[in-house]
């Protein structure tokens, strides 16, 4: 099995619960001082830290890429019905990497930025939300695919 998870989402997990709660923290203690209510709220915020890889862990499903059983499952939300399908990596006949207004086209409903669309032949044109990737994540993929086909 090989995932691929979106880096831009990592960095807003990490940013959510571990830096963003660390610097209320600090500057909580800075500012105000120790007393009941600065050790109150810097317990519930750590309380955040610590529960942060945990609620990386649980939903890594709703942000990834996941290759299995020579099938490709896209698990990318974007906030339309193109959540969870999933196919065989062997039908694959074209991949492109397209912007909004050529997925609109296929698609009324996408709402990304930038998406890699995947023609398994008979008129099966499915599309993955890519504008959380970085541009090598989005290289690594279609090798992946391509090397795998």
């Amino acid at each position: 099995m090989k995932r691929f998870v979106p880096l831009k989402y990592i960095l807003v997990m990490i940013t959510l619960f571990f830096i963003l709660p660390l610097l209320i923290i600090l500057l909580m203690l800075y500012i105000i001082g120790l007393n009941k209510v600065t050790i109150s709220v810097c317990m519930f915020l750590s309380v955040l830290i610590i529960s942060g890889p945990y609620a990386y862990y649980k939903n890594r499903e709703n942000a990834s890429i996941v290759f299995k059983n020579r099938q490709i499952i896209n698990y990318i939300n974007d906030g339309t019905l193109n959540f969870g399908w999933a196919e065989e990596i062997e039908k694959i006949k074209r991949i492109e990497v397209a912007n909004n207004g050529k997925a609109k086209n296929i698609f009324k409903n996408c709402k990304s930025k930038k998406v890699l669309l995947i023609d398994f032949g008979s008129y099966n044109i499915k599309y993955i939300s890519i504008s959380l990737f970085t541009n090598y994540q989005i290289k690594r993929i279609i090798e992946y695919i391509d090397n795998n086909k």
